[in-house]
């Protein structure tokens, strides 16, 4: 007899006392389970002993870690305006302040730069890169749509982003996001074959040979992979949630990516061929959009 997705699901999930020996690493997330939104850490073998890192009464969302893993890049976002902040966790306090309606996006592999997106002239996002720590800005992208949520590769040579494009049918969504890849050396762009979907929230596997994808169409959002150079399109989560944000582990061996459930969102970690899927947290509210810590640093 088929299984309803929530039924899939549960059959599954693993809950947070039972995860399986032999997981580890971090995950920075955001949460709104205290009514403040904020950004903490979490042990993914322990994921109950949780880490606050952010305390302020303003919204903390959209961060990138340090190859090192010691700072963690944030966006703030004020009443009017927003910023980067850089924390070390080591001393506990915030380092850096960016430039104001800049949102950080990825750290460079070898930490010399971040990618960076804000509205370009026309009010449309586009990509910037930043030094670190010298904070000096170069435009990468420049086109008439938006582009945004870049992330290096992890040779660092390359560069995955979502431009978004009017939409071929308009019955699925009123837009198009489409994945692009550019060469730093050369600015050149290659768009991966794409459909009416709405394809971004890219995250490149650690050896560079898959991308994960959120994608969206007209039964849902689910988690996909595709090779750098188009080949491979595979789903990897299709579960009757709507699954975003997929993020892999440093060690190639765990996709986390949010689960939007009917009165929550919740962190999931799954296998690269889309096997052995846990929950981590189950809470009413808000648990989304994990980032794993550098592996060196734990």
């Amino acid at each position: 007899m088929a299984m309803n997705g929530y039924a899939l699901f549960a059959s599954l999930m693993v809950l947070p006392a039972t995860l399986a020996c032999g997981q580890s690493g971090q995950l920075a997330w955001f949460s709104k389970r205290d009514s403040f939104p904020d950004i903490h850490l979490m042990s993914v073998d322990k994921p109950a002993a949780l880490r606050r890192l952010t305390h302020s009464k303003d919204q903390e969302y959209g961060y990138a870690w340090s190859p090192d893993g010691r700072y963690l890049a944030f966006n703030h976002y004020m009443k009017d305006s927003m910023r980067m902040e850089v924390l070390d966790l080591d001393m506990d306090s915030v380092i850096h302040l960016g430039p104001k309606d800049m949102r950080v996006a990825s750290w460079a592999p070898d930490g010399k730069a971040l990618l960076m997106v804000a509205k370009d002239s026309i009010i449309k996002d586009q990509v910037f890169r930043m030094t670190w720590p010298e904070g000096e800005i170069e435009q990468l992208t420049y086109d008439r749509y938006a582009s945004s949520s870049p992330r290096y590769s992890p040779d660092g040579q390359r560069v995955v982003f979502l431009r978004t494009f009017p939409a071929r049918d308009t019955a699925v969504h009123q837009a198009d996001g489409e994945l692009m890849i550019m060469e730093l050396v050369t600015r050149n762009e290659t768009l991966l074959p794409g459909t009416a979907r709405f394809d971004g929230l890219a995250d490149w596997s650690p050896d560079g040979y898959w991308i994960a994808y959120h994608s969206c169409d007209r039964s849902g959002c689910h988690l996909r992979k595709i090779r750098p150079d188009g080949t491979g399109d595979q789903a990897l989560v299709q579960d009757g949630f709507d699954n975003r944000w997929p993020a892999w582990s440093p060690d190639g061996q765990w996709i986390a990516y949010t689960s939007v459930r009917p009165c929550s969102t919740e962190l999931v970690i799954v296998r690269p061929d889309g096997k052995d899927m846990k929950l981590l947290t189950d809470n009413d509210g808000r648990d989304e959009a994990g980032a794993w810590r550098p592996k060196r640093m734990h």
